[in-house]
C-alpha cells in the first residue's frame, strides 16, 4: 500500500495528465463563452433589445461574441495541435502513483467523472478491487491470499480513493483497513471507483466484480464484510440490490455491511445544490448560470435522495469486467 506520508514531487501532475486536462479545457472554453453571452443577452432583453435566438445576442454585440466564439475555437484547435506535437507519453493509469496525484484525480472524478467517461478522457477512473495498492488480476491472483479467506472490503466516498483510508497518528502512518482486518482476522481489500458516475452504475459494476472475486479466490471465499464510507455505503447497497436482481451468489457470503456516515436518506449539501439549481431560473439574469449548477456529476446528484437504483437492467454475470 502506498504510504500517505511519502514525499511527493514538486508537481503531482504528469505530462499525460496535463494532456487530458487540456482536452477538458478545449471543451469548457466554448461553454463558458455561451454562458457569458446568455447573461449579456438577458440584460439586453431587460432593456427591450431582442437577440438572434434564445441566449444569443444580435447586432454589433452579436458580431463581437461571434468573434469570441471563433477565438475560443481557434485556441482549442491550437491547444490540440500543440498536444499532438508533444512526445508520446504513457496513459495516465500506467504512471507511477503518488498519494497527492491520486487524490487530485479522485476529486476530479467526483466532480466531473461522468463527463470524463462521456468524452473518453483517460483520467476517468476505472473500477478496480485493489490489494496492497495494486488492482487484482484474475489471471494472476496474489499467492499470499489465504485459502477460504475472510475479506474486509473498504469502499471510499465521494471525491476519494482507496489510499485515503490512511491517516497519521503520533507521526506514524495508520491504515484503518489493515488495522481492522488484523484485529478481526480479515484480509483487507479496497475498492477504487469513479465517484462521479451514477451510484446505481457503480453498484452494478461492483456486484459483477464481487462475483468474479468469489470465482477466482484461491480455495474459495468464506466470508465478505463490506465497510462503506459516505457514498461508498450507497454503492454497497446498490451492489446488493443488483446482485439480488441477477441472482448472483456472492451475497450468500456477505456476513456484515457496515456504514460510516452514509446518507441513506439523502445528503443535505446536495439538497442545497438542487435547491440552487431550481432557484437560479427565477430571474432572466441568473437563469444562464443553471448550466453551471448542472455541471455537477451524476454521482453527486444521486446523493440528494440516497439513490441506489435507477431501473438499470440486471447485470449479466457472463460478461466479464476488465
Amino acid at each position: 500500500m502506498t504510504d500517505a506520508t511519502d514525499p511527493s514531487p514538486s508537481s503531482s501532475w504528469h505530462l499525460s495528465d496535463i494532456r487530458e486536462l487540456a482536452h477538458l479545457l478545449t471543451l469548457a472554453l466554448p461553454a463558458a463563452v455561451e454562458i457569458t453571452e446568455a447573461v449579456h443577452q438577458a440584460v439586453l432583453s431587460g432593456m427591450g433589445l431582442k437577440g438572434r435566438d434564445e441566449g444569443k445576442t444580435a447586432g454589433i454585440t452579436g458580431l463581437v461574441y461571434k468573434g469570441v466564439h471563433g477565438a475560443a475555437n481557434t485556441l482549442g484547435s491550437g491547444i490540440n495541435q500543440l498536444l499532438s506535437r508533444l512526445p508520446a507519453t504513457p496513459p495516465p493509469h500506467q504512471i507511477p502513483e503518488t498519494p497527492k496525484r491520486a487524490a487530485l484525480i479522485a476529486t476530479l472524478n467526483g466532480v466531473l467523472g461522468d463527463k470524463l467517461v462521456e468524452h473518453h478522457n483517460a483520467l476517468a477512473t476505472p473500477m478496480t478491487l485493489r490489494y496492497q495498492g495494486k488492482p487484482l488480476d484474475w489471471q494472476a491472483m496474489p499467492k499470499d491470499l489465504p485459502r477460504e479467506g475472510r475479506v474486509l472490503l473498504m469502499i471510499h466516498g465521494l471525491c476519494m480513493n482507496d489510499l485515503q483510508w490512511q491517516t497519521e497518528h503520533q507521526g506514524k502512518p495508520v491504515n484503518h483497513g489493515e488495522q481492522l482486518a488484523a484485529a478481526l482476522g480479515y484480509q483487507p481489500l479496497y475498492l477504487r471507483y469513479n465517484s462521479g458516475l451514477p451510484i446505481a452504475q457503480n453498484g452494478q459494476a461492483l456486484t459483477l466484480l464481487l462475483e468474479q472475486l468469489l470465482a477466482h479466490w484461491p480455495g474459495g471465499l468464506k466470508e465478505i464484510t463490506i465497510m462503506g464510507y459516505s457514498m461508498g455505503g450507497l454503492v454497497a447497497r446498490s451492489a446488493c440490490h443488483h446482485a439480488s436482481q441477477a441472482g448472483l451468489t456472492w451475497p450468500a457470503h456477505l456476513a456484515n455491511l457496515i456504514f460510516l456516515g452514509t446518507p441513506h436518506h439523502g445528503a443535505p449539501l446536495e439538497h442545497a445544490g438542487h435547491w440552487l439549481e431550481q432557484l437560479l431560473p427565477a430571474t432572466a439574469y441568473s437563469e444562464p448560470f443553471v448550466r453551471l449548477a448542472r455541471l455537477r456529476s451524476a454521482g453527486i446528484k444521486d446523493l440528494r435522495h440516497g439513490k441506489v437504483s435507477d431501473g438499470l437492467a440486471p447485470p449479466d454475470p457472463a460478461v466479464p469486467l476488465r
